[in-house]
């Protein structure tokens, strides 16, 4: 999990992880952006068996750099890897058994996802990016086979990620869970939606913090209309720049 600042959103979500998730088949490990709000002092507090380590970045250098920290880990250890935002309350439970079985059960599947209630992919959308397609597993369970899983809450198998590596993001923030997406499907794998295990996305807009609101917003636009997107879109699909993103 990384955290930058939002530090309400953040108890409500490190509460819920704690009540909801299996004991036995996890650890937490936490990556500070440099926070000035008071969730530093919040983290600093913060005890729990699972809860591995901590680590305080003297400044906010982008989720994705951050997390690929924890990540280099995971990769290392032979683990899965998570990725949990700080603005999710979990509604479910157990999830976390149900993402490691689609994951040590389907091995076509490096990527599944917990599914927020305000997404658009289904099966039966209209627009071909959001429809999703149904896929039984061998415990009668249905996940749902996507395009684009939305990286607010993923877990990613350890043989795709030794494939993939870290998260490649374009600035410091935006986009790094769509290419991620996009480089699975290139390197032969699924990613998923486990449908009936939902979260609730708590940020309405961050009304607390409209000014970052607006600047995400705007940033991403930019990044957008400077073609960065695209270009290392196109980089990837046609083998210009290899999917496998080397940990630092």
């Amino acid at each position: 999990m990384v955290t930058y600042n939002r530090i309400e959103m953040t108890r409500q979500c490190v509460a819920s992880l704690f009540d909801t998730a299996d004991k036995d088949l996890y650890s937490l490990i936490i990556v500070d952006n440099g926070s000035t709000d008071g969730t530093v002092e919040y983290l600093q507090s913060l005890s729990h068996p699972n809860l591995e380590d901590i680590i305080f970045l003297p400044e906010n250098t982008g989720t994705a750099s951050a997390l690929n920290q924890v990540w280099k880990i995971g990769e290392q250890r032979g683990q899965h890897v998570g990725k949990i935002d700080n603005d999710v309350v979990f509604l479910s439970t157990p999830w976390l058994n149900q993402m490691t079985y689609v994951l040590d059960t389907v091995v076509d599947v490096g990527l599944v996802g917990l599914k927020r209630k305000d997404l658009e992919e289904k099966p039966n959308h209209t627009d071909a990016f959001y429809r999703t397609n149904l896929y039984v597993m061998p415990n009668n369970k249905v996940i749902e086979l996507s395009h684009h899983v939305m990286g607010t809450c993923w877990l990613v198998a350890n043989h795709a990620l030794k494939k993939l590596g870290g998260l490649r993001q374009l600035s410091v923030y935006g986009f790094d869970d769509a290419i991620y997406c996009s480089r699975m499907a290139i390197a032969g794998y699924y990613v998923a939606f486990i449908p009936d295990l939902v979260i609730d996305h708590i940020d309405p807009g961050d009304p607390m913090y409209p000014e970052y609101t607006q600047w995400k917003q705007q940033h991403a636009g930019e990044v957008l209309a400077s073609g960065a997107y695209d270009e290392i879109m196109r980089a990837y699909k046609t083998g210009l720049r290899d999917v496998l993103e080397p940990f630092e």
